[in-house]
C-alpha cells in the first residue's frame, strides 16, 4: 500500500513524517480491486486511507475516518455474487455494523465479469471495427456514418440517459459476441440514442438483437464501467478520468476451451488485446491499465508467467513502451497463497510513460524464506530478506525474443564471457537420459488394455493402480524377502521432483530392481524376484522390445550403461522452473526425465555441478533462449545440455576446491535436516 497509495495520500511518502495532503482531496482519491473476492486487499485501503485521512487534521484514526473513506473512495467488483454479498457483509461489520448505511456498499462493491463490457470511446465505432477480420466490415453497411455523431463521453457527461447508456453497451457487447440481430441493430439504435421518444426507445427494446442482448448480459454478467462507477468518469477533464489506484489479486487461468473462455475472446479487451495462448491474468492487467486515470498506479500481486509466457507478449510490449513500469518484487517460489504454487511477484505500473525512466526489481536473497518471513520483510525491513537492482531504461527489460530479462546483469556479463570463451558441457562430459523403468508401477490404462487381451487372467489377478512393478517404494515387503544374491540388483532411486541443487535427499525414494540382457539371463536363478515380476508378466510381455527379441519379458525397458549410475555423476531434472542438479558420489539411479552428467577424467564433479546450478546457467538457458520454454519452466534436452558453456579454467583447478567442497557439505546438511 505504502507504494500505491501512498504518493497519493502523502507529501514524500516513505520518509519518517510524511506529510498528508488536504482532507478533501485525500477522500476523492478512488481505489479499485476488479478482482476483490472477500475484499482482503480494499480492507487494507480503507485502513491506510483512514489513516491519512486522520493525520491530515493532526486525529487519531476513528470508525469515522473509515466510513468516509469506504464511502467515497473504495470500489470493487467481482464476477461472483456470493463474494460479493461477502465482502459487503464484512466491509458492513468492519465499519460498525447498523451505524452503516448499506446503499453504498450495494453501489461501491458490485457483482459482474470485469473483462466482459464495452466502453464509452469503444462504442462510438460500430462493432465491426473491433473484428480481426476485415471481411466482417461488410455485414455493417449503413448511410450515416457514426463518427458524425455526438461522442458517447460528451452525452453521459450530462448525467442524462444514464439507462438507455447501459442498454445500447449492452448492445454493443452482444454484437461483438456475434450476435446477428445485435449487430444489425446497433447503427440504429445509436443513431436513436439522444432523440428518441421513451416510446420510441421502448419499441427499439422490444426488437430480437435488445432482447438477446439483454439475456446475455444477465448469463455473462457484462459490467460496464463507465455506466456502473459514472462518478469516477464523470471528470470533464482527461487527466481526472478514471480509478487513481487499482489493486489486488487478480485470476489467472490459461484458456480450457469453456464456452465462457470462447465468448471472452470476442470481447472488447481480448480483441484489442488478446493472443494465443492468453491468460485471464494478462487481460486483467490490461484492463487495470485501462481503467486507470494519467500517472493513476496500479499493484497487482500474480503470477510470474507473464514475464515469459508466449501469450501476454502484447503486455509485455506496453508495459516497457506505452506505461511506466516501476517496480517488480520477485517472490519466487514462496507460498504465497496456500494451494498455489508457482512463482509469484508484485507488480507496479504508473499509467502513461515517460522514457527513459528507471525501473526496480527486488529479489529474495535467499528462496527458501518462508511465507512469514517474506511478509514480515515486505513490510517492516525489505532490505532485509531482498537484494535491489535499478535499470536505468525500462525499455531495456524486453530482449531479442520478446521476453522480460529481469536478471541480475551479473549473471548475464558472466554468462557472455563464458559464451565467448568457455567449452561445450559435451567436451566435458558423457550425458545420457535416465533410465526408462516401463513400467515402473500399474495404470489403469495399462489394466484396462490388459482385460481386453486376458480378461479371465486380470479379473483372477484383481491389479491395482499403483501397484510397484520394477520400481519398489521403502518398506515394500518384497525387499525383506529378498536373497543377499537378489538384493544385489536392487538400486536406489531418486524422482526428479526429489532432486535438490547440488546434493541428494539423504534416502532414495525407491528400489530399481535392474535387471537387463547383461546381468540377468535366466530370471528362474532368482525365485522371489521371478514371482514378483511373474504377476507382472501379461503386461511387461506386450513390450515391443520383448516382442522383437531385444529383452526379455523381465528386464528393464531401456536401462542405459550401469556406469553412469555407479560412478561419481551428476543427475539434472530435465525440466523444471530453474536448473537444479545435485552430485551423486556413489550409487544412484533416475529415470528418463532425468539427464546424467559423468565428467571426463580431470574434471571434477563439483566444479560442473556448482556451475550447472549458477545464475549464469540459468541465465544461458532461461533468459538467453537456449532452453525450450515449458509453462513457467525450461526444457533442458541432452542436445541443449551438451552445448552449456563451461569456464576454462587451468586443470589443476578443475578438481573440486575447498570451498565447493564446504558448499556441498552446507547443502546436504540443509537438506537432510
Amino acid at each position: 500500500m505504502e507504494n500505491t497509495l501512498g504518493p497519493l495520500c502523502y507529501e514524500r511518502p516513505g520518509h519518517k513524517r510524511p506529510k498528508p495532503l488536504d482532507y478533501q482531496k485525500i477522500l476523492s482519491i478512488s481505489v479499485l480491486d476488479p478482482a476483490m473476492g472477500g475484499g482482503r486487499f480494499l480492507f487494507a485501503a480503507v485502513e491506510y486511507l483512514a489513516r491519512a485521512l486522520a493525520d491530515s487534521r493532526g486525529e487519531n484514526i476513528s470508525q469515522t475516518h473509515r466510513r468516509q473513506v469506504a464511502g467515497h473512495c473504495i470500489y470493487g467488483v467481482d464476477q461472483d455474487p456470493m463474494a460479493v454479498d461477502l465482502a459487503r457483509a464484512g466491509m458492513w461489520l468492519y465499519l460498525g455494523g447498523p451505524e452503516v448505511p448499506w446503499d453504498y456498499l450495494r453501489k461501491h462493491l458490485q457483482s459482474g465479469d470485469a473483462l466482459m463490457g464495452a466502453s464509452l470511446e469503444e462504442m462510438d465505432n460500430e462493432p465491426a471495427a473491433f473484428y480481426a477480420d476485415p471481411n466482417q466490415l461488410t455485414l455493417f453497411k449503413q448511410e450515416t456514418s457514426l463518427n458524425d455523431l455526438t461522442p458517447l463521453k460528451q452525452i453521459a457527461g450530462s448525467g442524462r440517459l444514464k439507462h438507455r447508456l447501459e442498454a445500447l453497451a449492452d448492445l454493443w457487447t452482444s454484437a461483438l459476441l456475434e450476435d446477428e440481430d445485435a449487430r444489425e441493430e446497433y447503427p440504429l439504435v445509436r443513431l436513436s440514442l439522444p432523440h428518441a421518444s421513451e416510446d420510441r426507445w421502448s419499441e427499439l427494446e422490444g426488437h430480437p438483437g435488445f432482447q438477446q442482448a439483454r439475456q446475455l448480459a444477465s448469463k455473462m454478467k457484462f459490467f460496464h464501467w463507465e455506466m456502473r462507477f459514472n462518478e469516477v468518469f464523470s471528470a470533464k477533464r482527461e487527466d481526472d478520468y478514471g480509478f487513481d489506484a487499482v489493486i489486488g489479486n487478480p485470476p489467472y487461468r490459461r484458456e480450457r476451451g469453456s464456452g465462457a473462455d470462447l465468448a471472452l475472446r470476442h470481447s472488447p479487451i481480448a480483441r484489442r488485446w488478446g493472443e494465443g495462448k492468453m491468460d485471464l491474468l494478462a487481460l486483467f492487467i490490461h484492463r487495470g491499465l485501462d481503467l486507470l486515470k494519467p500517472s493513476g498506479k496500479m499493484a497487482f500481486i500474480a503470477s510470474s508467467y507473464w514475464l515469459k509466457a508466449e501469450g501476454a507478449s502484447k503486455l509485455r510490449d506496453r508495459m516497457v513502451n506505452e506505461e511506466r513500469f516501476k517496480l517488480f518484487v520477485d517472490l519466487a517460489d514462496v507460498p504465497v497463497f496456500e494451494g498455489l504454487s508457482g512463482r509469484h511477484g508484485i507488480l507496479l505500473v504508473e499509467r502513461g510513460a515517460r522514457h527513459p525512466h528507471p525501473f526496480r526489481v527486488m529479489r529474495l536473497r535467499n528462496e527458501k524464506t518462508s511465507r512469514k518471513q517474506v511478509l514480515e520483510s515486505l513490510l517492516e525491513n525489505p532490505s532485509e530478506s531482498f537484494a535491489q537492482e535499478e535499470i536505468l531504461d525500462q525499455r531495456d527489460l524486453l530482449d531479442e525474443s520478446g521476453i522480460f530479462n529481469l536478471s541480475d546483469r551479473t549473471a548475464e556479463r558472466i554468462c557472455r564471457k563464458m559464451e565467448r570463451n568457455g567449452v561445450d558441457l559435451g567436451d566435458l562430459a558423457k550425458t545420457s537420459q535416465g533410465i526408462v523403468d516401463n513400467p515402473p508401477a500399474l495404470t489403469a490404462r495399462m489394466i484396462a488394455a490388459a482385460a481386453e487381451r486376458r480378461p479371465e487372467l486380470v479379473e483372477e489377478q484383481a491389479f491395482e493402480a499403483g501397484e510397484a512393478v520394477f520400481l519398489l517404494p521403502p518398506g515394500h515387503p518384497l525387499i525383506s524377502s529378498l536373497t543377499g544374491e537378489e538384493r544385489d540388483f536392487l538400486r536406489p532411486f531418486y524422482r526428479a521432483a526429489s532432486i535438490r541443487k547440488y546434493c541428494l535427499p539423504q534416502k532414495p525414494d525407491g528400489y530399481l530392481i535392474y535387471l537387463t540382457p547383461g546381468n540377468c539371463h535366466d530370471i528362474a536363478a532368482y525365485p522371489w524376484l521371478r514371482e514378483h515380476l511373474e504377476r507382472y508378466r501379461v503386461f511387461t510381455q506386450e513390450r515391443r522390445e520383448v516382442k522383437d527379441g531385444s529383452i526379455k519379458w523381465w528386464h528393464l525397458h531401456w536401462p542405459r550403461d550401469e556406469a553412469f549410475f555407479e560412478t561419481e555423476h551428476i543427475l539434472l531434472p530435465q525440466m523444471g522452473e530453474s536448473v537444479r542438479c545435485a552430485r551423486a558420489e556413489g550409487s544412484a539411479y533416475a529415470g528418463m526425465s532425468v539427464q546424467v552428467i559423468v565428467p571426463k577424467k580431470g574434471i571434477g564433479c563439483g566444479f560442473l555441478t556448482a556451475v550447472l546450478n549458477s545464475r549464469a546457467v540459468e541465465f544461458y538457458l532461461a533468459e538467453g533462449g537456449h532452453a525450450k520454454e515449458r509453462g513457467a519452466g525450461v526444457d533442458i534436452t541432452l542436445q541443449t545440455l551438451r552445448r552449456i558453456p563451461i569456464p576454462q579454467i587451468p586443470a589443476e583447478k578443475k578438481s573440486d576446491p575447498q570451498m565447493v567442497e564446504e558448499l556441498m557439505n552446507a547443502y546436504r546438511d540443509w537438506v537432510n535436516s
